[in-house]
């Protein structure tokens, strides 16, 4: 009995284990949108938007795969962003080249990670992509990432394993700038997605199923 009851428990954790991360926005531009494709329901991912662009609104768009992204071959679209022009300037709030979407939680989430495919054209001076968030107003960057001429696709990753207990809606921003050199660079993005776990509450009730079954099991 305890044997089988170990067998329980641990099948109950492994399960429990592969539940603990899940998606709570994913932008694959397959369908030609900018909607999040997760299918978290405990959360609900915005529309990517772009905050502050005005004349350069042309230099945003989505377009057939070029070569094929990371792990998606073309004609699955991808999200392009021309003439990025603001050099050397992580000031969040005179900038103009960014993209953002936001998640509403239906309880707190604890953020686990944060990643994207991306592409530069040939020529120009590097990008750099800095990722902010609302909590701090987008006062610090949490990770930046720079991208050089490769002429072939790359992956980000970053741990967000630090920005737990979000309850609110909370924006993630992506700032786009070169690092000098001519701007009018251009970029592809493909596979953005955040990851967090389920509140713990739901841990906790796990926990307590398996205490309640080992008392039953005690009492027989």
């Amino acid at each position: 009995m305890r044997y089988d009851l170990t067998l329980t428990i641990i099948s109950l954790l492994a399960a429990a284990s592969g539940q603990a991360q899940t998606i709570v926005a994913e932008y694959t531009f397959s369908s030609n949108s900018f909607a999040s494709s997760d299918a978290d329901t405990n959360s609900t991912a915005s529309d990517i938007t772009f905050p502050g662009i005005s004349g350069e609104t042309a230099g945003v768009s989505l377009q057939p795969g070029i070569d094929g992204s990371v792990g998606q071959l073309a004609p699955a679209y991808v999200f392009y962003m021309g003439n990025i022009n603001d050099q050397g300037d992580d000031d969040v709030a005179g900038d103009t080249d960014a993209a953002e979407f936001s998640v509403t939680p239906s309880s707190s989430l604890d953020f686990t990670s944060f990643s994207f495919d991306f592409q530069k054209n040939s020529g120009g001076a590097d990008i750099e992509i800095d990722l902010f968030w609302s909590v701090d107003s987008y006062a610090t960057a949490i990770d930046s990432y720079t991208i050089s001429d490769t002429g072939s696709w790359g992956s980000f990753s970053t741990d967000l394993s630090s920005l737990a207990n979000q309850a609110t809606t909370t924006t993630f921003r992506l700032q786009f700038f070169t690092t000098g050199g001519s701007p009018g660079n251009e970029l592809y993005l493909d596979n953005v997605e955040l990851q967090a776990v389920p509140e713990p509450s739901a841990f906790a009730l796990l926990a307590g199923c398996l205490g309640l079954t080992w008392i039953m099991v005690r009492r027989r």
